[in-house]
């Protein structure tokens, strides 16, 4: 469980509220600011050659509906880990990463499976699949942006 402060007036940390449909989820849910979460596009299998990329759930905000919510009172949150990096599919069809269960020494001796993108790339590349849903995005300009960006 965990307690949220009515007070607290920094939406950095907030959760986030995706409408059904968003992220291809069948029914609204509420995720983590940190949670990583795996999105598909044309800009990142140009800019990447993947067309998948693990981004924080809040690089989202704004983006399809999605937005912070205030939290208040006491809400549960669920973890869910496995012996080995997953990526599962939540609600129908968003994709979520689920990190392994390790200690500090396991954590130092394996890389990860996966690697979630740092919020300030993510924003970008969640610019670009916002032009995608509009039917604007240009891939050329996207990979001389995240070229520059580098």
């Amino acid at each position: 469980m965990i307690y949220a402060n009515a007070d607290t007036d920094m939406p950095e940390g907030w959760p986030l509220t995706v409408p059904a449909d968003a992220l291809g989820n069948a029914a609204p849910l509420t995720l983590m600011s940190k949670q990583a979460v795996l999105v598909e596009g044309e800009t990142a299998q140009s800019v990447f050659g993947d067309p998948f990329a693990m981004i924080p759930a809040e690089a989202l905000d704004g983006f399809r509906g999605i937005t912070r919510c205030k939290p208040h009172g006491r809400f549960e949150v669920v973890v869910i880990q496995f012996a080995r990096d997953e990526v599962i599919f939540a609600n129908v069809g968003a994709l979520f990463f689920c990190p392994r269960t390790v200690d500090t020494l396991e954590l130092a001796a394996e890389p990860a499976d996966y690697n979630v993108m740092p919020l300030e790339q993510a924003d970008l590349l969640v610019s670009f699949l916002e032009e995608e849903d509009a039917g604007s995005v240009s891939l050329d300009e996207a990979k001389t942006v995240f070229n520059a960006a580098a």
